[in-house]
């Protein structure tokens, strides 16, 4: 009987921990189950919509817009993410963009000046006319960049960072700028000859994967909505 009762005692006293341990490890796979499920779910949600967003977006502008012409300074997309911008103010360190008040706008100039219509962005670009391009078009190389929240601005001026591409008639053009910690898509769009003239910025937190000095928003990892910009001094 001392034996028997010694190994009941044995028993439920195993029976005992293995339940204990049984429910510290159950409870521990249940929070963890939730915490990978929210995570991934909270992935899903957030990045996945962006990604085929901006897959019908590219895709349909591929198809509208047609081919043209552009580079980075003869840089990849890759290069052009890990490169030092030797004279930029690396992710944002200016006032504004020191517009000239005196500079009227003029959309086929060389200079143009920017804003959101709440006057929060600037963008500043300027550019060389390279003359007549092979697309009925006139060939753009950008060549200075400020742009920016207004006292987050970054000026960039390596060309590794900065193109222009250069659209068939020029009916949709677009700015690209890689600020070091940020990637700028400024989509200059003009609808027809003597048609409406539209302005967009598009923000990223890094470049391009591939195709760089695309005819598209060819940045990755999205920061906010595409914003609009007006003319600034029309």
């Amino acid at each position: 009987m001392m034996v028997l009762k010694g190994s009941l005692v044995t028993t439920i006293a195993a029976v005992g921990l293995l339940a204990a341990c049984t429910g510290e490890g159950g409870e521990g796979d249940i929070h963890g189950g939730e915490s990978a499920g929210d995570t991934a779910n909270a992935t899903g949600e957030d990045t996945q919509p962006d990604s085929d967003e901006g897959k019908g977006d590219s895709e349909a502008t591929n198809e509208s817009e047609g081919p043209g012409t552009g580079s980075y300074g003869g840089s990849t997309g890759a290069s052009m993410e890990s490169s030092d911008t030797t004279s930029t103010t690396l992710g944002g360190g200016l006032a504004d963009c020191s517009f000239d008040d005196a500079l009227p706008f003029d959309p086929l100039g060389e200079v143009l000046q920017l804003e959101s219509t709440n006057k929060d962005v600037c963008v500043r670009l300027e550019r060389r006319d390279d003359g007549p391009g092979s697309m009925a078009n006139t060939q753009w190389t950008l060549l200075d960049v400020r742009i920016g929240p207004i006292g987050s601005v970054a000026h960039v001026d390596d060309e590794a960072s900065l193109c222009w591409y250069s659209s068939h008639h020029n009916f949709t053009d677009w700015a690209h700028t890689w600020t070091g910690e940020r990637h700028y898509d400024v989509k200059l769009r003009h609808e027809g000859h003597d048609g409406v003239r539209t302005y967009e910025l598009h923000t990223f937190a890094q470049g391009p994967l591939g195709n760089a000095c695309a005819p598209l928003a060819e940045g990755t990892e999205p920061v906010g909505d595409p914003i609009a910009l007006v003319p600034f001094n029309p």
